[in-house]
């Protein structure tokens, strides 16, 4: 599993939903079924299953979902490193302590909105 395809997994995880993930992450939700399948057939594995209500993690899923939140830590701090190289000066940092239905409900729409008025370096 590339690190791509882990990022792209925990956020559609994060949305419980590929529709919202599709609005969300701003990808047509055939191509994140096609990445899902595809990732899910090269690590011989569901992450998910389909239900009604949307997705639900498989015990595979919440486990490797639970063992990668450092490697998108380290993703996002080498990220800023980089922006940082780039631009030659520091960008803030913010830190949000939230829980998963106050951030793909309240903070992410709204943040969504920030980024596209400022942008992603304000």
């Amino acid at each position: 599993m590339h690190a791509d395809d882990y990022v792209l997994f925990h956020k559609i995880g994060a949305f419980r939903s590929l529709s919202e993930a599709s609005e969300g992450l701003a990808v047509p939700v055939a191509t994140l079924a096609r990445r899902l399948d595809a990732i899910e057939a090269d690590l011989g594995f569901k992450l998910f299953t389909r239900t009604p209500r949307g997705l639900a993690l498989t015990d595979h899923g919440v486990k490797l979902r639970a063992e990668g939140e450092n490697l998108l830590e380290e993703l996002a701090r080498l990220s800023h490193v980089t922006r940082t190289l780039r631009g030659g000066h520091e960008a803030a940092t913010v830190r949000v302590s939230a829980t998963e239905p106050v951030i793909t409900e309240i903070l992410a729409p709204h943040l969504k909105t920030t980024i596209r008025q400022t942008g992603p370096t304000c």
